[in-house]
């Protein structure tokens, strides 16, 4: 017969609490310190049993608050349902564990979204009694999905609106392609005929007559290409084509304000414009303040409006104020393409931002616009210039001198 001295079994005993004893220290070390949060809760019940601080601070309780509650209790009711099914499913022992996206209610009222990963603490077979679950924290990845569904959405509407836009204009040229050149066209034809039917029954009219056909006919082509050049300005202004924006605004002012009345002042800053913009950004702030100087003339009762032009920084500032009647900026109609909606568009399209401040006497709307890179055209840095009087201006725009 074996003898076993009585101190070998104390020893082993000692040693095999020793060994829990670790293992409860490792473990509750991994459960305080993980990055995500870990709670143990009572599978029937729902209750939780122990939860780590990053699990109270997802959501926004202490450990002892999150002890007197459940898990249902806290879980949105958006999500509880699958949620519960889901613990139906684990209890019965269909699966052995599952994850899941959903919103936990956070002590402030509001709501955090959560990726879930529940598995159970019993074994295969034993009655259900407490479970783990390990959440982590994915609002930010909610707001970017969210953020990227919002763009798209734009993005789409965006894109509509600018077949939309791409067809009205081809409606309005049509428009006035077979009013204006049809018409002149007809009317020139007519008196050529008139002409040459003179001429071919050789009978002599008199000069004055026959003067006053070419006369009339010289002037219908006259009207047609100014109409030819209205129509290309429109398009593309020569003036911002061949010089730049500066001149191409100061240009818009002066026809603005000899057709208005208006007071237009522009005011730049010419080296470090010309010296930081593109060629994409020059036609979209010349586009904008073109549509906000239409605005102020139809609608603010203005007598004067300052055009500020800026570039520092990396960002291309264009301020247009004028001492109109105001208007309420919340009330501003969303519908219509073409005014402050969408000038909106654009500068968003372009990366950039609107801000609008309006009362009696004062609106100001200013536009930036982030440059990605420093201004070339054809691969050379843009020259800066002198400033250009407005007498030579006007001559510079009507040929006049070159």
């Amino acid at each position: 017969m074996r003898h076993i001295e009585p101190n070998a079994h104390l020893g082993t005993r000692t040693h095999s609490r020793k060994q829990r004893s670790s293992s409860e220290a490792t473990f509750r070390a991994i459960f305080e310190q993980a990055a995500a949060g870990i709670a143990q809760i009572e599978t029937v019940t729902g209750r939780f049993i122990l939860v780590n601080q990053q699990y109270g601070d997802i959501v926004g309780l202490s450990k002892a608050e999150l002890m007197a509650t459940t898990f249902m209790a806290i879980t949105n009711e958006d999500h509880l349902q699958v949620d519960l099914q889901n613990m139906r499913r684990l209890r019965l022992g269909d699966i052995r564990s599952f994850s899941m996206e959903k919103r936990l209610f956070r002590n402030d009222g509001s709501s955090v979204w959560v990726n879930t990963t529940v598995s159970p603490m019993w074994a295969v077979g034993e009655k259900p009694s407490f479970h783990l679950a390990v959440v982590e924290d994915i609002s930010g990845r909610k707001r970017t999905e969210e953020a990227l569904r919002e763009s798209y959405r734009w993005l789409n509407i965006l894109s509509r609106e600018v077949r939309v836009a791409e067809e009205r204009e081809r409606n309005r040229l049509a428009r006035e392609l077979h009013d204006e050149f049809g018409q002149v066209l007809s009317g020139l034809k007519f008196d050529l005929i008139g002409i040459a039917a003179t001429f071919a029954k050789n009978r002599i009219a008199p000069a004055e007559v026959v003067r006053e056909r070419v006369m009339r006919a010289l002037s219908m082509v006259d009207r047609l290409f100014g109409s030819l050049r209205g129509m290309v300005s429109t398009l593309r202004p020569s003036l911002l084509e061949k010089l730049g924006l500066v001149p191409a605004l100061e240009s818009l002012a002066t026809d603005i304000q000899e057709q208005s009345g208006l007071r237009c002042h522009v005011v730049t800053d010419r080296v470090n414009f010309q010296a930081c913009c593109g060629l994409e950004v020059e036609s979209a702030i010349y586009r904008i303040a073109q549509e906000l100087l239409t605005n102020v003339t139809r609608h603010a009762k203005a007598t004067a409006v300052t055009i500020t032009l800026s570039c520092s920084d990396g960002m291309a500032k264009l301020i247009v104020q004028d001492d109109g009647c105001g208007f309420t900026v919340g009330k501003v109609p969303s519908k219509g393409r073409f005014g402050l909606q969408g000038i909106r568009e654009r500068v968003e399209l372009l990366g950039g931002t609107v801000d609008l401040h309006s009362r009696p006497g004062k609106t100001a709307v200013t536009v930036g616009i982030l440059l990605q890179a420093p201004s070339r055209r054809d691969g050379a840095a843009v020259p800066s210039r002198l400033p250009i009087l407005a007498t030579a201006r006007k001559k510079r725009r009507h040929g006049k001198v070159k």
